[in-house]
C-alpha cells in the first residue's frame, strides 16, 4: 500500500518522497509486466540483440598500457625497453 506524499521528508514508515516515487513507478511497471509478460520478454530480447550485434564489428584496441598510471614504474620500464 502506497502512502500519499503530503510533506517533504520521511513519512511514518521512514520512506522519503524519492523512495515513494520509485516504489510507485515500479509498482506501475510491475502491473504492466504482469498483464503482458511476453511483450516485455520480446522487447528486452530485441534491445539485447540490437546492442549485441555490434560487438563483433567493434575494433578491439585494449592496450594494457591504458590501465597503467602515467607515472608508474612499469610504464617507464616499457618505454626504456622500446627505445
Amino acid at each position: 500500500m502506497l502512502i500519499k506524499c503530503e510533506k517533504f521528508g520521511p513519512d511514518e514508515s521512514g520512506e522519503t518522497p524519492f523512495v515513494r516515487g520509485l516504489s510507485y513507478c515500479f509498482e506501475k511497471l510491475a502491473v504492466q509486466i504482469v498483464k503482458r509478460p511476453w511483450t516485455f520478454v520480446f522487447i528486452s530480447s530485441f534491445i539485447t540483440l540490437i546492442t549485441v550485434i555490434r560487438i563483433p564489428f567493434t575494433p578491439m584496441t585494449n592496450d594494457v598500457s591504458d590501465f597503467t598510471p602515467a607515472e608508474a614504474r612499469a610504464r617507464k620500464e616499457v618505454e626504456t625497453m622500446y627505445q
